[in-house]
């Protein structure tokens, strides 16, 4: 027999602070911004019912982030700096493209360390989160992908004790991509329209890593990242990237 009982009344906080630029010269727009955050809530940490609305990071909210973006419409065909002659069949082919540049710059989101295969709390929940004994964090020239962060600052906790450790204490890998889009409009007569795109996501083709194993009971591989960023996420968060580079190309008529 068992029995629930439902509380709605955990918090959430988010402070931030951000910075934007933007500038037109000519054929060429500029928009860059800096966003500095941090996002709590109280109500992440359910795991000890008799010690609740403990403040943890919120997963999905990096620390820092920067994007920078940049369009260029080439100066080429009917009306601009160049080629402002050419004939029809030319003009359709050089004239009226763009090029859209983004660029993001993001730090790591939080995961959440635990352990597993023992049930020291008595409750019949085997599993959880660990004790915290120091931070875990490493420097960032000390981390990598097979030691990320540091196993022995967590440990499964005594018998008759829940674990203290927070939720989302520890910081992911961090995001860095460029994508850049070359597109153009073929316009047929007035009603009709032809777009024309390329779309090469993670040009440099930027190592992007999911997060690492973060169960202190899996001796083996505990630290370590063992997989790429997969698809458009991290882990369950939300980023630009994806696990190597991708080129989409896409004609659409319109009309």
């Amino acid at each position: 027999m068992g029995a629930t009982y439902w509380e709605t009344n955990g918090q959430s906080k988010y402070d931030a602070l951000l910075f934007e630029a933007k500038r037109r010269l000519g054929h060429f727009t500029f928009d860059g911004h800096y966003t500095y955050a941090n996002s709590l809530a109280s109500y992440l940490d359910v795991e000890n019912p008799y010690s609740l609305f403990h403040w943890n990071h919120d997963q999905y909210t990096a620390r820092s982030r920067f994007v920078l973006e940049w369009l260029y419409d080439l100066p080429f065909g009917k009306g601009q700096q160049w080629g402002g002659n050419l004939p029809a069949a030319a003009n359709a082919v050089v004239g009226g493209w763009h090029v859209n540049w983004i660029s993001t710059f993001q730090s790591g989101q939080y995961f959440t360390p635990s352990f597993s295969g023992s049930d020291p709390s008595h409750t019949n929940t085997v599993g959880g989160m660990p004790d915290r004994i120091c931070n875990g964090n490493l420097a960032s020239s000390a981390r990598g992908p097979h030691n990320w962060f540091n196993p022995a600052c967590f440990a499964v906790p005594q018998s008759g004790h829940f674990g203290d450790s927070g939720v989302d204490v520890l910081e992911g890998p961090r995001n860095i991509v460029s994508s850049v889009t070359l597109d153009k409009d073929f316009r047929i007569k007035e009603r009709y329209r032809v777009d024309l795109s390329g779309l090469f996501i993670d040009l440099f083709n930027t190592p992007a890593y999911a997060f690492p194993a973060a169960n202190i009971s899996a001796a083996g591989t505990v630290g370590q990242i063992t997989s790429p960023l997969g698809g458009l996420g991290n882990g369950g968060g939300f980023v630009e990237a994806g696990a190597e580079r991708q080129i989409v190309l896409r004609l659409r008529f319109e009309f």
